[in-house]
């Protein structure tokens, strides 16, 4: 009877084994592939940096400090971004709003403000800061939130206070008035929304 080495030589090798040493070779070759695939990912990534205390003053004081949707009472506020930095990587003033965190969830979590709304408020922002004063963005503002209000009382020669949302036509005298006191000065007058007022404060609800 002669006796079988190939055990101890290997010059004969199983096909068993052949089947485990070429799973082992291929096991190994989808490692070092999704290594060097997860190398590529993490060079891509961008590192989330702060954004920058500058621009975040900025985005408030845009806002006055408040929700930038006008009809929403929250006092605290946070920055948002309107396109979502995982999607943009954008921490510019032009994709930041001021959100209470009550509409900063409904916009980011629950969705149930979209993307257009949200440029649209950020574009009312805008509108307001380089067109009108803060006395009479409070004006408007009084006006959003007050929808079944279409005038307000405003001490005599106050004009020129809110000179520039009559002058393009949003708010009027009514005519009504206190009485006159000396040099024909009353001590309050009426001001009134215009049609124009009425759909320019509705758009920025």
């Amino acid at each position: 009877m002669r006796l079988s080495t190939s055990k101890w030589t290997g010059h004969s090798t199983s096909p068993f084994l052949l089947e485990v040493s070429k799973n082992r070779v291929q096991v190994y070759l989808l490692l070092v592939s999704w290594q060097k695939s997860r190398r590529k990912s993490l060079k891509k990534m961008k590192v989330r940096t702060k954004i920058p205390e500058d621009t975040k003053r900025k985005v408030l004081i845009e806002a006055g400090h408040r929700c930038a949707i006008q009809t929403c009472k929250h006092a605290r506020v946070e920055i948002a971004h309107i396109i979502p930095w995982a999607e943009s990587h954008d921490d510019s003033f032009e994709n930041l709003i001021a959100l209470c965190p009550n509409c900063h969830d409904l916009y980011d979590k629950d969705k149930k403000i979209d993307r257009k709304a949200m440029l649209i408020y950020k574009q009312n922002l805008g509108l307001l800061g380089s067109k009108y004063g803060e006395f009479e963005r409070r004006v408007l503002h009084f006006f959003c939130e007050n929808q079944t209000v279409n005038a307000i009382s405003l001490p005599g020669l106050n004009e020129i206070q809110v000179y520039y949302l009559l002058k393009d036509g949003l708010l009027a005298k009514n005519g009504k008035h206190s009485d006159i006191l000396s040099d024909n000065i009353p001590t309050w007058e009426e001001y009134q929304l215009t049609d124009a007022g009425k759909a320019f404060v509705e758009d920025l609800r």
